[in-house]
């Protein structure tokens, strides 16, 4: 067989080697013209000079030598071994020292003044290249290959691009950028482009898009929404649920949301984590907020669809596109929206507020107030109120109750929370026939009358000092007590007769007594009658209007002067009316002329005259009942001067006031203290009032026996704090 063959390769590889024909510092060769140690090496391979010491200075050089070793894997032999985990590098030789004496390269190999521009010389004490740097070669721990960039870089959403050791992942562009999952260059310090290339002056930005800076702030309760503080939402002339955009300036970013108004500082804009991070948004980094809507067309009058709502304390809302473009003047619930059926004239109106989820092409109204305006349609035109809405100084309510027929029950809850009462129809604007249910009173609630009058389209709201007449539209039966005055000064004969000639025709027709036809000769029409005599009259109709409506309600009669006394009705301190009563009624009036027009006295006791009438409230509870079972009582007193014992009246004052079931009514005649007695009066629900003459006195008396009313007082201050919410 042939012999094999053997197979070689060249080994290229550099090595250090002293530069021929070198001489010592004595000028004698230490280095042939080969390269070869004349008088030997040291064991560092330093050449020895001629005395036999190593000569440091020598010089080398470095000298490419190509070697013929056999082919790895070749047919002659096995692959010559190599040690990968090790390298040959060139260092200097340490402890090097200049022409001075002085040391060049410490004992770690390390330059002390540095090196020359080419990084062949070290620099010698002087600061100059000291030609005679020596070089050697040490073998040492390979090193891991490296890449050009930082290891584990990773883009703006974490995603690595590069691995650890500096390799782009995904390869790298024409700007020395590695490159992301996306082919899109990922900026570094070591790019040969401008971080933000598309960078734009903030200002610049924030002008181009009539929008306001602000700095990101990261709240992540608030989903998709993005949140401003009330006055910027305003600036950008948006309003909640509408949509903003948010930009970068530097990468120019953007990002889109809905406004959500909360309490944030006018410097900041709420956003979630994730917003932030897909706006591509630069750390730190403010950001121009404009608004992304539409353009809104302006228009002062629109037709939309109503959507009516129950409990929705007599307001209407619009959407926030719908607010713009009616050009809504405010951004707080009282400016006023007017509704109208075009077809028929039918209006209404309501304060506004803003729905952020509502259509442009739609109403909500509260389903009260629409029912009330008469309108049957369910489409309307609206826009922004331009009429004056006037103030109520004193309206008359119907009331009765939304269900059942205990209509005082709810009237006497309804002036148990006056406070809450006049809150809550403070939310309302007011046009003629309103109809409302005030549920925590379960009540039923009418505009029966009011000053100024609401005819034609007039609209009106209510204040705290506006007065509120109650007045039950259905049957309330009540007992009263009539407390009369029968002091020496009630005796003055300055009440004229005028206009009551129906009164004495009725009573003459129901009582033929001898008495009684006397008593009424006294009334001779344009004559002066005494106070206490017009007293009589009108206590005598009052009982009769009451024996009239024949339901069997209580009346007591409290005379006052040096003392005070309830008139004895046989036996009993009341008398209970019912229909044919005629006896009874008769003999109640002419106690009434005894008792009352013929009697008088000194003093005014008329605080104790009102704890009489306290007694007998207490004693019409227990005789019906008790106080949830007792019917109302209706005092009135009537008097033409001040009490003589005022500590007592002012007590039974005070104690009446907190009494829901007590109406208290004072008739003034002569020098009343009329303050006073009005306070006193409106304290419990009731009136003052002076007649001028006999007729208004008559009348007044008739319509109290049949209708009981609360009034209940104007007040300048917040009403009814401790009470329920409406």
């Amino acid at each position: 067989a042939p012999a094999p063959v053997e197979e070689f390769e060249i080994k290229t590889e550099t090595q250090w080697v002293l530069v021929p024909n070198q001489v010592d510092g004595m000028g004698v060769m230490i280095v042939d013209g080969e390269g070869n140690c004349v008088f030997g090496a040291d064991e560092l391979g330093y050449p020895l000079d001629s005395t036999g010491v190593a000569y440091q200075q020598a010089q080398y050089i470095e000298k490419t030598i190509e070697t013929k070793v056999p082919r790895a894997g070749g047919a002659g032999g096995a692959a010559a071994p190599s040690d990968s985990g090790k390298e040959k590098v060139q260092v200097l030789v340490p402890n090097q020292v200049d022409a001075y004496g002085v040391e060049i390269v410490d004992a770690s190999n390390n330059p002390i003044y540095g090196m020359d521009p080419s990084g062949f010389y070290a620099l010698d004490s002087a600061g100059q290249p000291f030609e005679a740097t020596q070089w050697m070669e040490i073998e040492v721990e390979k090193q891991p290959e490296k890449g050009p960039f930082p290891p584990n870089m990773a883009d703006s959403f974490g995603i690595p691009v590069v691995d650890d050791k500096g390799f782009a992942i995904y390869g790298q562009d024409e700007f020395n950028q590695p490159l992301d999952q996306n082919g899109k260059g990922v900026w570094w310090e070591g790019s040969s482009r401008p971080k933000y290339p598309d960078m734009i002056d903030i200002g610049t930005l924030a002008q181009k898009k009539k929008g306001i800076v602000l700095t990101p702030r990261v709240d992540n309760t608030l989903g998709d929404k993005f949140m401003l503080s009330a006055r910027n939402v305003e600036a950008l002339g948006l309003y909640e649920g509408m949509m903003i955009e948010i930009e970068d300036h530097k990468t120019r970013g953007t990002g889109a949301g809905r406004i959500k108004t909360g309490s944030i500082e006018d410097r900041f804009i709420g956003m979630t984590q994730d917003a932030y991070d897909a706006a591509n948004i630069v750390e730190k980094d403010d950001v121009v907020v404009s608004s992304a809507e539409a353009p809104i067309e302006q228009r002062e009058v629109m037709t939309v669809t109503v959507k009516t709502m129950d409990d929705y304390g007599g307001m209407c809302a619009i959407g926030p596109r719908l607010s713009l473009s009616l050009n809504l003047g405010g951004r707080s619930t009282n400016e006023v929206m007017s509704f109208e059926d075009p077809l028929t004239g039918s209006f209404g109106a309501a304060k506004v507020k803003i729905d952020p989820e509502l259509p442009e092409n739609m109403i909500k109204i509260d389903s009260e107030i629409y029912e009330a305006s008469g309108i049957g349609s369910d489409q309307v035109e609206i826009r922004i109120n331009k009429r004056k809405i006037i103030a109520i100084q004193e309206a008359t309510i119907g009331i009765n109750p939304i269900s059942g027929d205990q209509v005082w029950e709810v009237l006497s809850k309804a002036r148990r929370y006056v406070g809450n009462l006049k809150s809550w129809l403070a939310n309302y604007i007011v046009f003629k026939d309103l109809k409302l249910r005030w549920k925590q009173a379960g009540a039923l609630i009418k505009i029966l009358d009011s000053k100024p009058d609401l005819s034609g389209d007039v609209l009106a709201e209510f204040k705290p000092t506006t007065n509120i007449l109650l007045k039950p539209e259905g049957l309330v039966t009540f007992n009263a007590i009539l407390i009369i005055d029968i002091s020496r000064s009630m005796m003055a004969r300055d009440l004229m007769v005028s206009k009551i000639g129906p009164a004495i025709e009725g009573i003459k027709a129901a009582m033929g007594a001898k008495e009684i036809q006397d008593f009424l000769k006294q009334f001779k029409e344009g004559t002066a009658v005494p106070r206490r005599i017009g007293a009589a009259f009108a206590a005598i109709l009052f009982l009769a209007e009451k024996v009239g409506r024949g339901f069997g309600e209580k009346v007591s009669i409290v005379r006052f002067a040096d003392t005070a006394e309830a008139l004895d009705f046989g036996g009993k301190p009341y008398m209970e009316g019912s229909s044919g009563e005629k006896n009874v009624l008769e003999n109640t009036a002419k106690l009434i002329v005894d008792q009352i027009g013929n009697a008088y006295g000194q003093a005014t006791s008329m605080g104790q005259a009102m704890l009489t009438a306290q007694e007998l409230i207490y004693k019409f509870q227990d005789i019906e009942g008790g106080e949830e079972q007792a019917k109302p009582v209706m005092l009135i007193l009537l008097t033409d001067g001040a009490p003589t014992d005022s500590n007592n009246f002012e007590i039974a004052v005070q104690e009446i006031s907190k009494n829901q079931n007590v109406v208290f009514y004072v008739i003034g005649m002569g020098q009343t203290d009329a303050t006073r007695m009005t306070a006193a009066a409106t304290s419990c629900g009731g009136e003052y009032f002076e007649p001028k003459d006999a007729g208004e006195l008559l009348v007044w008396y008739s319509k109290r026996a049949r209708d009981l009313q609360v009034r209940l007082k104007s007040s300048k201050k917040k009403e009814g704090e401790d009470q329920p919410q409406a």
